[in-house]
């Protein structure tokens, strides 16, 4: 597979900004080989890439606090802030690239980067970003300050870089983000996958010195994200999940006296998938055909040579053995381990969990590039079972914007920008099986809770 040129050099000319309603300006910079900046006109900053995005969309993390601000991308146009509408100002930086790409292949080709960010000492306006160019099979970090009244120019910063080269790549945006690990809490480390000699990577966040894990080796490849979890809620991981493109779910756990002791929580090799587009990881509780249980629910994409593909994995508390496919339905039964099931197109996002319900935004689009979605399935997750006579939620436009919950008169509704999407958002009800109900506010101030989602941004 071949990979779109994360940056590409081009010529400083002079600086046109755009005029913004309020005053405020469209900013353009380019860093030189120096590491300092320039600034660049409109036309300099979009050459070699998409439309620079100005909406919220699936590919961007929202940001708090003062400035103009609310949202935050890093594609292959460079790092671009922006706000919650067309009208608002964008900044964009374009990181010095010392090779230029000859060639750009299929968007059908394109994967997505690997990138995160965190607030620097506390400071709202001061932002570390951390990136993975496998062009140049490098792990960056700078330091970024935004301009002010003061300083209309950033203040950019190279932290580190570290040689790190993926296997492979996902084809859905992956979030890195720096973890406290219990078997070393003096630092936040960036946890990456590895390769089948070294299946986790870390990083020292504030330095980029990479460290061992002491984990064995294992015949497979990885693209998606480690996931940590903190069962003790010590505020320090003692658990990391791994899945193999092949579908091994491989689980690291700290013991104190013994380090990090390997274990597998399923195997789906069989199932001729590549996991190579997101996972996530929530605890819950879910109804079952005898009572309740309660544990982990693992939620899984991925695509076979007949297009992409969803999987549910309930692991109860306590139970220590290997699942397969033997354990996963095709169809709702709640006495299997899970369920599994063709999409209609192509997921553009992780899931989207609210109350017990399932919103996947899924495009008809070819391009992985593409962010918009015309369609969404709509399922419950513990099960699988369509909310409607329907599981696809059909848009009668595409969208780009993030979906978001929102009040209204004593319900919920779902938006993606100013088109309404769901009108009655519903849950699932704890008195009988597969039954839902209206998501009213006193449900949401209920202190047992249906499902914790410990790794979704809130959008």
């Amino acid at each position: 597979m071949r990979h779109v040129a994360l940056y590409t050099l081009m010529a400083f000319q002079p600086v046109a900004a755009m005029a913004q309603p309020g005053g405020a300006q469209d900013s353009y910079w380019q860093e030189t080989a120096t590491g300092t900046l320039v600034a660049i006109d409109a036309s300099s900053a979009e050459q070699d890439c998409k439309l620079i995005p100005r909406m919220p969309t699936y590919q961007s993390r929202p940001l708090s606090g003062p400035g103009n601000f609310s949202r935050l991308q890093l594609s292959h146009c460079g790092v671009v802030f922006s706000g919650q509408s067309a009208d608002s100002p964008i900044l964009q930086i374009r990181p010095e690239s010392p090779v230029e790409q000859q060639y750009a292949p299929p968007a059908s080709d394109a994967t997505q980067l690997q990138w995160g960010w965190r607030n620097h000492t506390g400071r709202r306006a001061d932002y570390q970003l951390f990136w993975l160019d496998p062009r140049m099979a490098e792990l960056r970090s700078v330091l970024l300050k935004l301009p002010s009244l003061q300083s209309p120019q950033p203040d950019w910063r190279s932290m580190w870089s570290a040689t790190m080269q993926p296997s492979t790549q996902p084809w859905l945006p992956a979030e890195i983000s720096a973890q406290r690990l219990a078997d070393d809490p003096t630092a936040e480390w960036l946890v990456l996958p590895g390769n089948a000699q070294v299946p986790i990577r870390l990083f020292n966040a504030q330095t980029g010195v990479p460290r061992q894990l002491s984990v064995p080796a294992v015949n497979t490849s990885f693209a998606l994200m480690p996931l940590a979890a903190d069962p003790d809620q010590d505020g320090l991981a003692e658990r990391l999940y791994l899945l193999s493109i092949e579908g091994l779910l491989l689980q690291y756990d700290w013991q104190s006296a013994s380090g990090w002791q390997a274990s597998t929580v399923a195997d789906f090799r069989q199932s001729g998938w590549r996991f190579d587009g997101s996972w996530q990881l929530i605890s819950a509780r879910w109804p079952v055909t005898q009572g309740w249980q309660q544990g982990d629910v693992f939620i899984l994409q991925g695509r076979d040579a007949s297009g992409y593909r969803l999987m549910v994995l309930r692991r109860p508390v306590g139970l220590q053995r290997v699942f397969d496919l033997t354990d996963i339905a095709d169809h709702v039964d709640l006495n299997k381990a899970g369920w599994q099931r063709p999409l209609v197109g192509r997921p553009v996002t992780a899931a989207k969990i609210l109350a017990g319900i399932m919103y996947l935004p899924l495009s008809h689009d070819p391009d992985l590039g593409s962010m918009a979605y015309d369609q969404i399935e709509v399922l419950q997750l513990f099960s699988g079972a369509a909310l409607n006579s329907t599981s696809t939620l059909k848009l009668p436009a595409a969208q780009q914007a993030p979906l978001r919950l929102e009040p209204a008169n004593g319900k919920y509704q779902l938006w993606s920008a100013e088109q309404l999407i769901v009108p009655e958002v519903q849950r699932l009800d704890p008195s009988c099986l597969f039954c839902v109900e209206t998501l009213a506010p006193q449900h949401m101030q209920q202190q047992q809770q249906l499902a914790l989602f410990r790794y979704e941004q809130v959008y």
